[in-house]
């Protein structure tokens, strides 16, 4: 599957002064009608497909020729736009289980869990992009209990003496967490490093009296050694939309899962290919 995604309105309306760094949307008509011409849609459904944060996912298509046709399309109006494989994303469920980190002089080194550790030359980093995800659970569970009921007692002779009563019960719980992409220019592994996975030890006198301080020590280490990498933290400010990731079902309680990881994981190997390719 190939995605195509705008990374920067080239020329946003004085209304959107936000547009090109992930607020309202900076697309004006010609980019509206470019999109719904080329993709067969409405103008209401194009500009929705537009709107929202950056990068802003266009199209996803096993097309290769059509996915490079819809790029160069925007890139003609003068916005910044990628198309890439999305097979190359990777996920946090595939990546290295990052746990000890260190910064050498001129390098960083991470040894994930049951592993040889990764050592990364500063120079060599593309892109640092940190955000915020979340996953909520809903659980529904159908109670059902018998009370006595004088009603049914005196219409049954006695015979009945409770009547069922049925209540539905929801409970959520929602987990988040703080992740950093670690991306290198030429190596295709991406490291994804998670607030409470880490063993901030080797952070020295850096290292925080809390997970979050420490975290953000390490994300200031990572801007301090490596000035020419781009470093993002959009989506710490504005988490990406989450969708349903699963439905279950166990002894009369229905769950289902809602998270945004997986538009997380696009979102930031978006814009790691967005600064590799110039498009930001």
């Amino acid at each position: 599957m190939f995605v195509v995604a705008i990374t920067r309105w080239g020329a946003p309306p004085a209304a959107s002064p936000q547009g090109a760094a992930g607020g309202p949307s900076g697309a004006g008509d010609a980019e509206v009608q470019a999109l719904a011409e080329h993709l067969k849609l409405s103008a209401y459904d194009a500009r929705m497909r537009m709107a929202g944060a950056l990068p802003a996912v266009l199209e996803s298509t096993p097309d290769a020729a059509r996915a490079e046709a819809l790029r160069a399309r925007f890139a003609e109006l003068g916005h910044g736009v990628v198309a890439c494989d999305a097979q190359r994303v990777v996920t946090l469920a595939h990546a290295p289980d990052a746990r000890q980190v260190a910064f050498e002089e001129d390098a960083f080194v991470c040894t994930p869990r049951g592993g040889a550790p990764i050592r990364v030359a500063y120079p060599e980093l593309l892109a640092l992009v940190r955000a915020r995800t979340r996953s909520d659970l809903e659980t529904t569970t159908e109670k059902t209990t018998k009370k006595f009921s004088l009603g049914a007692a005196a219409i049954s002779g006695g015979l009945v003496m409770r009547k069922k009563e049925t209540r539905i019960e929801t409970a959520s719980a929602r987990s988040e967490h703080q992740e950093l992409y670690v991306f290198q220019r030429t190596a295709r592994d991406t490291l994804i490093l998670v607030d409470d996975r880490l063993d901030y030890a080797g952070l020295g006198q850096r290292k925080g009296r809390t997970t979050i301080e420490s975290f953000q020590a390490l994300c200031d280490l990572f801007v301090e050694r490596a000035p020419d990498a781009l470093f993002d933290d959009r989506m710490v400010r504005a988490p990406r939309r989450g969708s349903l990731d699963a439905v279950g079902r166990d002894s009369g309680a229905t769950s289902a899962t809602t998270s945004n990881q997986g538009e997380t994981d696009l979102a930031a190997h978006l814009l790691a290919v967005a600064r590799f390719r110039g498009q930001l």
